[in-house]
């Protein structure tokens, strides 16, 4: 049902694997794993109503997890990266703002305990994507990269940065109208160097970075 994109039949499986279990089988304790191909069903549907039940479906697991004393149902960074996939693949103009809800959730569950919602380098390029291409949003593309580099300087290992990351927003600044572009990339470019050479992040500019600085100016 999932590869499917038929969502409400992956829920009608979920719905009965919940019932069997709270019949007695215990060997049919729902977990993340269940949950995450139920989302995956909705990611694929390109239904209307896909995110807002992705969403309730996280806030359900979380509510499973916490109230009901279900172990296994507490969302992890995969369930979450299902649902950033998906806000990527909409055209619905508050991705921006969705994408800034789900990130607080994730950070107030995180702080509550739950370290499987540490950020990694998947869920890290989901969301820089999802600002990136939209152009309301280009600032906040460039502040959650350089809040991304803090935290991986830090010891977040699992973001496992590369300059690739870096040159998306240097691309989305030379697409841009914005009159300072060129110059936003080139402070950019300069930042990252001093960082380097300073030895305080070993991520160095590449060909591309300066082709696509060349392009912006």
């Amino acid at each position: 049902y999932a590869e499917q994109g038929a969502p409400t039949s992956a829920e009608a499986v979920l719905r009965l694997m919940f019932e069997d279990y709270y019949n007695g089988n215990l060997t049919a304790e729902p977990n993340v794993r269940v949950y995450t191909n139920v989302l995956h069903a909705w990611r694929k549907s390109e239904d209307l109503m896909a995110l807002s039940r992705i969403e309730s479906i996280l806030s359900d697991m979380d509510s499973k997890f916490t109230k009901r004393g279900l172990r296994n149902c507490r969302p992890d960074k995969f369930a979450y990266t299902v649902a950033f996939h998906c806000l990527a693949d909409t055209n619905n103009p508050s991705v921006a703002e969705d994408a800034d809800r789900l990130l607080a959730i994730m950070k107030r569950q995180y702080e509550e305990g739950n370290q499987e919602l540490k950020t990694d380098h998947v869920m890290f390029t989901n969301v820089l994507n999802i600002f990136v291409s939209n152009p309301k949003t280009h600032d906040r593309a460039e502040g959650y990269l350089w809040s991304m580099i803090d935290e991986f300087k830090e010891g977040n290992h699992s973001l496992k940065l590369n300059i690739r990351n870096f040159n998306t927003v240097v691309a989305m600044w030379s697409k841009s109208p914005v009159p300072d572009a060129a110059l936003r990339a080139q402070a950019m470019v300069t930042r990252l160097l001093k960082m380097n050479e300073s030895n305080e992040l070993n991520l160095a500019p590449d060909e591309f970075t300066y082709a696509l600085l060349l392009k912006t100016w």
